[in-house]
């Protein structure tokens, strides 16, 4: 059985959306591209970048075609330790890599803690359209197992990532286990419904809404 090909595109900067290029990765080249301790730069907006994205043109959202890994940012409230440990131990395939600004005081990271990137595998390349599930899916399920929300700047389908780049408190882990993709794949079906479930209960608001304003409107025309 063929390896499993990851499609991503990496921008030489970040702040270049143009300046793009697809590139095809098996799940260990993948490792090699973002856990590369590259030299730090003098201005972050320089570095180089990543999204799961492949896009139609510019990094826009529009633009977004499919995505083929999630990605969790972990800015506050869970260490390095925890969730590698929670991962190791439950088997789960993923690959960690820490942040630009992790364990270094910041304005941004006052209390200088723990920031990095959590990586999962997709079983299959995601359209856009379906993505705001796999994200609902991927926060539910930090939610669930850690009791804590992750940065819900992630939902952009446009979202670039900066690499890895060798800073005073660099780490990287790739942690083998079970490719989680079919359960990604019915946490986000389940977000779907969820979803769909609350647009009808909406419609359903509205409509008798409407109902009882056009009963009372008739109401008043009767009365004059």
């Amino acid at each position: 059985m063929s390896e499993r090909i990851y499609n991503i595109t990496g921008f030489k900067h970040v702040k270049q959306p143009d300046n793009q290029k697809v590139l095809k990765y098996t799940w260990s080249q993948l490792e090699r591209f973002l856990f590369y301790p590259r030299s730090p730069l003098t201005q972050k907006n320089d570095q180089v970048a990543w999204s799961p994205s492949l896009f139609v043109g510019r990094r826009k959202n529009e633009n977004s075609t499919e995505l083929s890994l999630l990605v969790a940012d972990i800015d506050h409230a869970l260490t390095w330790a925890t969730v590698k440990d929670f991962l190791e131990r439950n088997k789960i395939q993923s690959l960690m890599y820490s942040s630009f600004s992790h364990r270094i005081k910041t304005k941004q990271n006052p209390k200088a803690e723990d920031r990095f990137r959590v990586v999962l595998p997709l079983s299959k390349p995601i359209p856009r359209r379906f993505w705001q599930y796999y994200h609902k899916a991927l926060v539910q399920w930090f939610k669930d197992s850690f009791d804590v929300t992750i940065d819900s700047s992630t939902s952009d389908p446009a979202r670039a990532y900066f690499a890895g780049y060798a800073t005073e408190h660099y780490q990287t882990c790739s942690i083998p286990g079970d490719h989680w993709g079919d359960y990604w794949d019915a946490l986000s079906h389940r977000q779907y419904k969820k979803t769909q479930e609350e647009i009808e209960k909406k419609r359903q608001i509205a409509k008798e809404r409407r109902e009882k304003f056009e009963a009372h409107k008739e109401h008043m025309e009767k009365q004059h």
